[in-house]
């Protein structure tokens, strides 16, 4: 009788155990890309291009380009007034699996920063892939869109 339940259990133990490697894998997901935009979002006056090489390896070409544009149009501003960029997150990132991908390993990850000293909030919309185990990043930034709300 004991083996009987024991066997019924079963599926679900794993269903949990499966769920907790999902969620784990989620929330350290989220950590990656939340410590990477802050990383990004952190410039200073002083910074210079070489400065920025080892974020910038976290991102593909697609996805670094809104960042760069963006930067391109903020950057004056930054170098004029000598600013040291300290961004703060808004909201806790949300993470969505996504199923169709290139990878097999893709999320979706949403949150939103605050750049006080350019009087911004910026909203992030991000597809995260598993890196190629040639990097030094465990992820890969694919795809990046951003809102940018003014104040």
């Amino acid at each position: 009788m004991y083996k009987k339940n024991s066997l019924r259990l079963l599926p679900l133990i794993a269903l949990f155990i499966c769920s907790f490697v999902y969620a784990t894998k989620d929330n350290y997901v989220s950590e990656w890309v939340q410590n990477t935009l802050l990383e990004t979002l952190s410039v200073s006056y002083s910074d210079t291009p070489k400065d920025n090489e080892p974020i910038q390896k976290k991102y593909s070409q697609a996805a670094w380009e809104p960042m760069s544009n963006f930067f391109d149009e903020e950057i004056k501003i930054i170098k004029e007034q000598q600013l040291v960029i300290h961004p703060k997150p808004l909201t806790e990132p949300t993470i969505e699996r996504i199923q169709h991908c290139i990878s097999i390993d893709c999320w979706k990850v949403d949150q939103s920063y605050n750049i006080p000293e350019l009087h911004m909030d910026v909203d992030f919309s991000v597809r995260v892939i598993k890196a190629s185990p040639a990097t030094n990043s465990p992820f890969l930034i694919q795809s990046l869109n951003m809102k940018v709300h003014r104040y």
